[in-house]
């Protein structure tokens, strides 16, 4: 908009210009900007600033030195604080961890965006600022940067210096007590990287016709967490892998549960290695060894179990055969088999009936037939571990476009499910929350709210329920409000006594 001239030669601080606009109201107003000149490559370069002040009757008015912020770029009296204040109090040692491999900026960095990732389910990179500075992570943590480009570097820098990711994972196998058991599987995730070494086609592609990366996990069944985890090439399996995991991070004692896809030949060599190291692996129902020592001729049921039946065999080599049938398991396998086949042979079927509800397991220990059954079973809780990372964390899918931002941030997913875990374990410790859904605990924690009366007061937790404040209390959010003693009155029915002559 053209500005007059009478106008523009209103006196007003220097290096400054005159524009004109029209209000909301549809009166024309002249505002009065800064401007900034610099001389590049011999021409001269000019920039305008911000509105410094208004022209109005003939004189320059200028805006107030301290205007008052708009509330876009004004700071939340209102933050996410529960689920956030659990995290912090239930995982302090896994920063204390991280600052003996990174810095403290790095660490923090690491170990926020892990906390961020667990609270909100299906976090994006590009939100996770935002949730920062509405959460009260930002209060207990304060200046931790988190915008998209600084937590882009930060992956790719972690994949970059991935020796320290090792590091980081040998500390954590160090702690586990030889006498745990030590779940070990993998999955895979979609990852369509180009020029990758990392994505690459699976056993899977097929069905998914999509190109994958693996992720191989150790996990303590005891303490039910995740001990370490490392990533490769999707077209790898478990057991073409599992001698470099065991070497990378020096997995070097305990006892190795595995699934049925895993073959003990083809890591004999590992275990002869490391005579600490203790295997539990499942036979195939086809393997000759089964039917060489006739181990599912069962001759006693379980003492915890009576619909188990089960019968340990010593091989010649002196490791242990361990065969089970489960009654049960048998009748659901038989239905399901003849659901699928209408017409069979009768002969084809009582061969099967052998084998229904059976699993034979191989190990190096001599150990009571409920003890290792018992094992296998606990060992379920890595399959839940994954579904609950597919589903509850929502992290199936690898969205990041280099393989050393792809190993960054599974990093920073497996201290988001070491995080995890400790929840469902605090979720489990509190009776009212025990046997509720992960996701109704979680939108519990939602209910927790810090405020503020004004920009300077303290910040003060949202009144809750009366069962929401039991349920904090319980899970150590908050303290248990001391009783009040009340001041001791006059015994009951002193009033009433005839008074001493």
């Amino acid at each position: 908009m053209k500005v007059p001239r009478e106008v523009r030669e209103v006196t007003r601080p220097a290096k400054t210009v005159v524009y004109g606009y029209v209000d909301k109201n549809g009166d024309v107003r002249y505002g009065v900007k800064e401007r900034t000149y610099w001389k590049e490559n011999g021409k001269q370069h000019q920039k305008d600033g911000p509105t410094i002040g208004h022209i109005e009757s003939g004189m320059f008015i200028s805006l107030p030195e301290d205007p008052i912020p708009p509330i876009s770029y004004a700071e939340s009296d209102m933050l996410s604080w529960g689920q956030y204040q659990l995290i912090v109090n239930r995982t302090q040692d896994i920063r204390d961890d991280l600052l003996q491999v990174y810095n403290i900026a790095d660490a923090e960095k690491i170990y926020a965006l892990a906390v961020l990732r667990t609270a909100e389910s299906g976090l994006k990179d590009y939100e996770a600022k935002d949730a920062y500075e509405n959460s009260y992570l930002r209060i207990l943590y304060p200046g931790v940067a988190l915008g998209r480009d600084t937590i882009s570097e930060l992956l790719h820098n972690l994949g970059r210096t991935c020796t320290r990711i090792t590091k980081f994972m040998v500390g954590r196998v160090a702690k586990v007590p030889a006498n745990h058991l030590v779940a070990m599987d993998g999955m895979l995730k979609s990852y369509e990287g180009e020029d990758s070494f990392l994505s690459d086609f699976s056993h899977k592609a097929l069905k998914t016709g999509t190109r994958d990366v693996s992720v191989m996990m150790a996990y303590d069944v005891d303490v039910m967490e995740p001990v370490c985890a490392n990533v490769y090439p999707g077209n790898l399996t478990d057991k073409a892998v599992f001698r470099d995991f065991i070497e990378s991070n020096r997995v070097h004692r305990g006892v190795v549960i595995t699934d049925r896809g895993f073959k003990y030949g083809s890591a004999k060599q590992v275990f002869l290695d490391n005579p600490d190291l203790h295997f539990l692996i499942p036979l195939d129902r086809d393997s000759k060894v089964i039917d060489e020592y006739n181990v599912l001729c069962t001759d006693r049921t379980l003492a915890n179990r009576p619909a188990v039946a089960g019968r340990k065999v010593r091989m010649h080599d002196g490791r242990f055969l361990y065969g089970y049938r489960d009654t049960d398991r048998a009748v659901n396998e038989e239905k399901a088999w003849l659901s699928k086949h209408r017409d069979y042979d009768p002969t084809e079927l009582e061969s099967r009936r052998r084998v229904f509800g059976s699993i034979v397991f191989v190990c190096d220990l001599d150990a009571p037939l409920e003890t290792v059954y018992a094992a296998y079973e606990e060992r379920w809780e890595v399959e839940v571990l994954f579904r609950f990372y597919k589903r509850i964390l929502t992290l199936d899918e690898t969205r990041v476009e280099s393989d050393q931002s792809v190993i960054g941030t599974e990093f920073i997913n497996f201290l988001s499910m070491i995080m995890m875990c400790r929840l469902r374990k605090a979720f489990h410790e509190v009776e009212c929350l025990r046997g509720r859904s992960f996701r109704y605990n979680m939108k519990l924690l939602n209910k927790g709210v810090m405020m503020r009366d004004t920009p300077a007061s303290e910040w003060r937790p949202k009144k809750l329920t009366r069962k929401q404040e039991d349920a904090f209390i319980e899970l150590g959010i908050i303290e248990r409000p001391q009783a009040i003693k009340r001041k001791v009155g006059r015994p009951k029915g002193s009033k009433n006594k005839p008074k001493v002559q």
